[in-house]
């Protein structure tokens, strides 16, 4: 992560924490089915929660040219299915801050989509530098 020589935007810098943040707290909540490296195994899954669903039906995925689990939540149906989420069409309509990038450029702000919500809130978070994977 740069920040650019302080070339930022005010809310730029505070996206990119708080996304790292969610992956701290365990987020995307996903399995080794979504991400072979970055998704958890069986035996770390938040009891009683199953795993959701991976894009194109669901909101998590891995790879798409970004590194680790991530959210997808308000990619369209089409955008669902690129295989590169890098493109402008991804970037533009995603809405939730644990999408797999931010433009530290932008003022425009993002939060936590419900779902990725509803994990954290069932996360035990006693340590969130612990390996999710």
């Amino acid at each position: 992560m740069t920040t650019f020589g302080g070339n930022i935007k005010e809310n730029g810098l505070g996206k990119v924490l708080l996304h790292e943040l969610g992956h701290n707290m365990g987020q995307v909540y996903s399995d080794k089915f979504v991400d072979k490296t970055f998704g958890r195994p069986a035996i770390k899954a938040i009891p009683g929660i199953p795993f959701p669903e991976a894009v194109p039906v669901g909101v998590v995925y891995g790879e798409h040219g970004h590194t680790g689990t991530h959210c997808a939540s308000g990619l369209s149906s089409i955008t669902k299915k690129m295989s590169d989420y890098q493109k402008e069409k991804a970037f533009k309509e995603h809405t939730c801050i644990m999408f797999g990038s931010s433009d530290m450029q932008s003022n425009k702000l993002y939060e936590y989509c419900d779902k990725c919500i509803t994990y954290i809130r069932a996360e035990d978070l006693c340590d969130i530098r612990k390996d999710w994977s």
